[in-house]
């Protein structure tokens, strides 16, 4: 009885101190495949590779998101006569102090890359749970 009584407690923490599961994948809403995205939080990356256009990434677990996550990605396009051209944005990880901080849930970060004159790409993203 008093082994079952311990058990209990052990069991008790430890679901009390269980981190919260946040799964990821990625959807590539543009003409534009996706090479590689990689998302930072905390120092942790987390790296999705060779997202087709209009579709979705595998999903994967990560420790935990930003609202405003700064990302590193890289676009491949192909020009005309075969030609390859790759572009990189970074975003640079600001202060989050006080950013809205996503904790627990299924989501998928929606991705749409525009061309911008020649060579420049703008990304717009946006996260939605499911």
């Amino acid at each position: 009885m008093k082994n079952l009584l311990l058990l209990l407690i052990v069991l008790v923490l430890c679901s009390a101190t269980k981190k919260e599961i946040i799964e990821l994948r990625i959807y590539n809403d543009s003409k534009f495949k996706i090479e590689k995205i990689k998302l930072s939080f905390k120092g942790q990356e987390t790296e999705f590779k060779d997202i087709e256009p209009k579709s979705y990434s595998e999903m994967k677990k990560v420790e935990g998101l930003w609202r405003d996550n700064c990302y590193d990605l890289t676009v491949y396009k192909k020009r005309f006569l075969g030609q390859n051209f790759w572009a990189h944005q970074i975003c640079i990880p600001i202060d989050h102090h006080g950013d809205n901080k996503i904790e627990n849930g299924k989501y998928t970060l929606k991705l749409k890359i525009k061309q911008s004159g020649k060579s420049k790409f703008v990304v717009e993203s946006e996260y939605i749970g499911e």
